[in-house]
């Protein structure tokens, strides 16, 4: 872990930041013009339609072995991914992300949905922000509620017959209420809690029970615990935890706990009190050894639970520290989108080509392949009104064969239910 902290450290002593500067005045808004659009010689109705026909040219159902599992666990071998009773071929993933109430349709809902995936020729699905629905809405923090246990349990069995596995977050937005963690006043939302539980022992404890108590339930559909379906491809331990975002975002009693932290590692290194305390590569540094620790107990853990469930971690970023702390991950994995909203007002899209730019954002994953191990992008889209969201298909596809990605995941299909339907 010293290793690591000294290799960030000199890295960021050499790093050179460009600075843009902006000017203060706001660009003037085009005023608004609307359009009502009616039927007629220049527009027609056009009703979409989801479900394939079976065993038409469009149902490529039959690409999925089912059900998932049938080969045994996936694996890491080397740079690509396997199935552990198929060893020398490698298998590659591709799919759509299912966001928040998406991922627990009713049982209905949860056998067309999953019937028109394995038309649609996706093997893989990724169950995101499920967390804080998984335990009630935050009531209970840790415990699986019995409602929506039971519409996850019953979805995983319909993706499953189909052969469509699944991977998704230990965490993901899970809430803590006001009083719930000891020195913390107020409620702990996602992005505080991202970094809270590094350094709080109460958070990681209620992180390892929520993570043991789901992993270990028994889905009466499959009949095996999750932690053993060969179904479950794998886990990020934090979706999007990165060190070097989430700390701007916590409240003055976290930022205290980790003033605290760096300061007794500080004064643990061989400089000791010698370095400055405003030291920001050595800030970052003690900050990336953190989260490596924290992920190597969590991996530890989960080991412990008897489950051989692949791993990764730090899933957003393209600079070399995060990349340099992947390493110990079983893969790594990453997030990308063209032309992502600020969330400043107003939001303005350059509505340009990606091929000009090599690829825009796509450029900056290639940092993130590791090698020797499988890489993966859990999230990635074109934000729309794009003019040029055709290309997001062609372009991802072709950096993906470039370095031999081994899954990719659209983010998302559907946040709600009700668009599942």
């Amino acid at each position: 872990a010293n290793g690591l902290a000294e290799r960030i450290a000199i890295l960021l002593g050499v790093a050179v930041v460009a600075g843009i500067s902006i000017g203060g005045e706001v660009p003037a808004l085009r005023p608004q013009i609307r359009r009502k659009i009616t039927a007629g010689k220049e527009f027609r109705p056009f009703e979409q339609q989801f479900e394939v026909e079976k065993d038409s040219a469009l149902d490529f159902s039959f690409l999925n072995h089912v059900p998932a599992g049938k080969f045994g666990r996936v694996v890491a071998a080397g740079d690509h991914f396997e199935f552990a009773e198929r060893p020398g071929e490698p298998v590659r993933f591709y799919g759509v992300n299912l966001s928040a109430h998406g991922g627990f349709p009713d049982k209905k809902t949860a056998e067309l949905a999953a019937e028109r995936f394995a038309a649609y020729g996706i093997n893989a699905v990724r169950i995101h922000h499920h967390d804080n629905i998984l335990t009630g809405g935050g009531r209970n923090s840790s415990e699986l509620a019995p409602e929506w246990i039971d519409r996850l349990d019953y979805f995983f069995h319909c993706l499953k017959k189909r052969g469509i596995y699944l991977i998704t977050d230990l965490y993901a937005s899970r809430t803590m209420p006001a009083g719930a963690v000891p020195g913390i006043s107020h409620a702990v939302g996602m992005n505080e809690w991202k970094g809270l539980v590094m350094v709080n022992s109460d958070v990681k404890e209620n992180h390892k029970r929520f993570v043991r108590n789901w992993l270990e339930h028994v889905n009466p559909y499959t009949g095996i615990a999750w932690k053993d379906d060969p179904a479950l491809i794998a886990a990020t331990n934090v979706n999007e935890g990165n060190f070097d975002h989430w700390l701007k975002e916590s409240s003055e009693e976290t930022r205290r706990m980790f003033d605290r932290g760096f300061e007794e590692w500080r004064n643990r290194r061989p400089a000791g009190k010698k370095e400055k305390k405003d030291n920001s590569s050595l800030r970052l540094a003690y900050l990336a050894e953190l989260h490596h620790d924290f992920y190597l107990e969590m991996r530890e853990f989960v080991r412990s639970l008897g489950t051989e469930l692949l791993l990764t971690d730090l899933n957003m970023g393209k600079t070399p520290w995060n990349s340099m702390v992947r390493d110990a991950y079983d893969f790594a994995d990453n997030h990308f989108y063209v032309e992502h909203p600020t969330g400043i007002l107003p939001f303005r899209l350059e509505n340009v080509s990606m091929i000009g730019k090599f690829g825009g954002p796509l450029i900056g994953m290639i940092p993130g392949r590791r090698g020797g191990k499988p890489f993966t992008i859990t999230e990635f889209n074109w934000v729309f009104p794009s003019r040029f969201r055709a290309e997001s298909g062609v372009l991802t596809g072709a950096y993906a064969a470039l370095q031999d990605w081994s899954g990719l995941w659209r983010y998302t299909y559907s946040h709600p239910e009700k668009t599942l339907s």
